[in-house]
């Protein structure tokens, strides 16, 4: 089996001896001006829909992760007590239950001029059901509509369609567009010109409303780094690190400049599907 291959047992050591190298260093800090938000609670206020799943808890981690720098993953409920100040770049996967007192809390903590995406319909119970809830938690009014008058297989990312369990061509959960009104920049729009996400500025940040699984990496990139964050790599390469560490890998051969935090310029050559990693303070550690 797996587990008794000289190669993958010679992998894990690896990482096993590396992990303790890096505890004896120092104590490890983020270093991720990006922060990726998710709601345990939220699929427990609301009917299943595998489409939606798949799409903000699987495929959307997924594209952040492929930006080009780390990223911190919190809960929604972890918001209540930390500091949101370094983070440029804020993404909320499925915050559509946050109450009334929190969503405050949140919006201020949140830095002038960060970013902030949300997906479908934020806020939306808070706690109770009311369509006002996603324009105070985002800045957007939202409208329901029927998928028939839309091309669903064009819209987002293969996934959400491929596990929606309706007949082919629909979904297993509601539609909605962003109303349209003054003040808000179109950034997508349904295949019959709905709009589908925008950008607008609400309170003291700029506020993305995404109301269907679609956004890319590249996407995504454009809009953290319109709001400063720093990029480590190429679209397409996922960067893991802290303070002490950083490790880059990619599926397909990349090559290209970085400056690590600590101020050290490397050039980077991954093949295809290889990985490096950098220690902060030394060599380079772990090359393939």
């Amino acid at each position: 089996g797996s587990f008794d291959s000289p190669e993958i047992m010679k992998v894990i050591s690896d990482i096993t001896e590396f992990g303790k190298e890096l505890c004896e260093k120092a104590e490890n800090k983020s270093i991720s001006e990006v922060l990726l938000v998710t709601d345990e609670h939220t699929r427990a206020s609301m009917s299943l829909s595998f489409a939606l799943n798949c799409g903000l808890r699987l495929e959307l981690p997924t594209q952040l992760h492929m930006m080009g720098t780390p990223i911190d993953i919190l809960r929604l409920s972890d918001l209540d007590d930390c500091d949101l100040g370094r983070y440029k770049f804020i993404v909320f996967a499925d915050a559509f239950k946050i109450p009334s007192m929190l969503r405050e809390k949140i919006i201020g903590k949140i830095r002038k001029g960060t970013v902030v995406v949300h997906h479908y319909v934020p806020g939306i119970l808070a706690p109770d059901f009311d369509p006002e809830n996603v324009r105070r938690t985002c800045g957007f009014s939202i409208s329901e509509f029927s998928p028939d008058e839309i091309t669903v297989k064009d819209e987002g990312y293969p996934e959400v369609c491929g596990n929606a369990f309706d007949a082919p061509g629909t979904l297993d959960f509601p539609t909605v567009e962003i109303v349209p009104e003054d003040g808000i920049s179109v950034l997508s729009r349904y295949s019959d010109g709905r709009i589908k996400t925008a950008k607008r500025t609400f309170r003291d940040f700029e506020s993305v409303l995404c109301t269907y699984p679609s956004l890319t990496a590249h996407d995504l990139r454009q809009l953290a780094e319109e709001s400063g964050v720093r990029m480590y790599a190429p679209c397409g390469v996922t960067v893991y690190g802290d303070n002490r560490a950083m490790g880059f890998f990619s599926s397909t051969a990349e090559e290209f400049d970085t400056v690590l935090p600590n101020g050290k310029a490397l050039h980077i050559a991954l093949e295809e599907k290889d990985m490096r990693v950098e220690k902060l303070t030394k060599r380079s550690i772990i090359e393939n």
